[in-house]
């Protein structure tokens, strides 16, 4: 019996290793561009990736979430890049976003994003201006469009891009909202660094 019973942990214990390497494996097989919270919270080995909520034809471009990061085959919906140039962040070409670019959506109490043709033909759509740091990870946003740095404090004008501090289920995924808050309250450093993994 307690041969049994050694056998029968050590069964699970390799298959449990055998599905987070497969797991691994189809993570690691994303197609990049991509932009995820550079800690993995509670998606180990997978992490969080900027995502269109929604799924297949149901994609739902008035929300910009956090989902767990797909394998490629699943991924079209979380295919951005940041374009420098233009302190835009942009869905990539032929994916789902493609054409596509981030715009913040505020009232009085919080700021959710979506996804819109930000050109100047399209009346009062504005791309949010954004500022990325590789250093410090954060995503800075700067109302108006504008990005003004104020080199002495750059924190005195910015709102962080943050992830929310806990995880819905997805299906067999996680999700998380995104939002803004002023960089120096964050209070979790980790919600607030970003990866932006370029092709």
């Amino acid at each position: 019996n307690q041969l049994n019973s050694i056998a029968n942990i050590a069964i699970m214990l390799f298959s449990s290793l055998l599905l987070h390497i497969s797991v691994m494996m189809a993570v690691s097989a994303i197609d990049p561009p991509y932009i995820r919270i550079r800690d993995d919270l509670d998606e180990p080995g997978i992490g969080f990736c900027i995502d269109i909520a929604g799924f297949g034809a149901d994609l739902n471009y008035d929300l910009v979430q956090l989902h767990s990061c797909k394998p490629a085959d699943s991924a079209s919906d979380q295919q951005f890049m940041y374009d420098a140039q233009t302190n835009r962040i942009i869905g990539a070409a032929n994916s789902a976003a493609d054409g596509l670019c981030l715009v913040a959506l505020c009232d009085s109490a919080n700021c959710e994003f979506k996804l819109e043709h930000g050109d100047a033909a399209t009346a009062g759509v504005q791309c949010a201006a954004i500022e990325y740091s590789s250093t410090s990870g954060e995503l800075r946003y700067y109302p108006g469009g504008i990005v003004i740095v104020d080199t002495l404090n750059p924190q005195v004008t910015a709102q962080c891009i943050v992830a929310s501090p806990s995880s819905e289920p997805a299906g067999q995924w996680l999700k998380r909202r995104i939002f803004l808050q002023p960089c120096r309250r964050v209070q979790l450093a980790k919600l607030k660094e970003w990866d932006i993994i370029e092709a």
